[in-house]
């Protein structure tokens, strides 16, 4: 995996494999690519699965119940992947719904993140974090579910 800085000062690509799966934008980290909401909300239980365990040294059971990640729809904005109770990421829709490779994604703004490191370092704490992020999804095979590595998918 290799992040590597875009257009402006808090803009960041994240590759993996010669693949681009995500992006950091000013506090958010994103991954693109899944090819259906349920897919992008699943993979966004994974990242906050790796990031709790990350945190708290303790990973997360898998959910029993199917219906406990979820998206929810909000009356403005996008909708929001929860788990439980709890709103765990924005689920991004295809920018472009009238084309055939329209790519579903999460993202987590980690503006509301306490601590001194995202007020001193915020590039630190967000390329930190969108490693832990993509090394869980990854290891869960959630890239398998991404266009980037399903060739059928991509050359349709």
């Amino acid at each position: 995996m290799m992040i590597e800085q875009g257009a402006g000062l808090s803009t960041y690509r994240i590759w993996d494999q010669g693949r681009v799966v995500g992006s950091i934008e000013g506090t958010a980290v994103s991954f693109r690519g899944f090819t259906s909401p349920t897919d992008a909300a699943w993979a966004a239980w994974e990242a906050h699965r790796g990031t709790h365990a990350r945190q708290n040294g303790t990973r997360l059971p898998s959910p029993e119940d199917p219906g406990f990640v979820r998206v929810s729809l909000r009356e403005s904005g996008n909708p929001t992947v929860m788990a439980g109770d709890q709103a765990i990421a924005e689920l991004l829709p295809p920018a472009f719904p009238e084309t055939e490779n329209d790519e579903w994604g999460f993202q987590v703004d980690l503006a509301s993140e306490k601590g001194t490191i995202l007020a001193r370092h915020p590039e630190v704490l967000l390329r930190a974090r969108a490693r832990v992020m993509w090394q869980a999804m990854y290891g869960a095979g959630m890239h398998h579910l991404m266009r980037q590595w399903n060739c059928a998918l991509s050359s349709k």
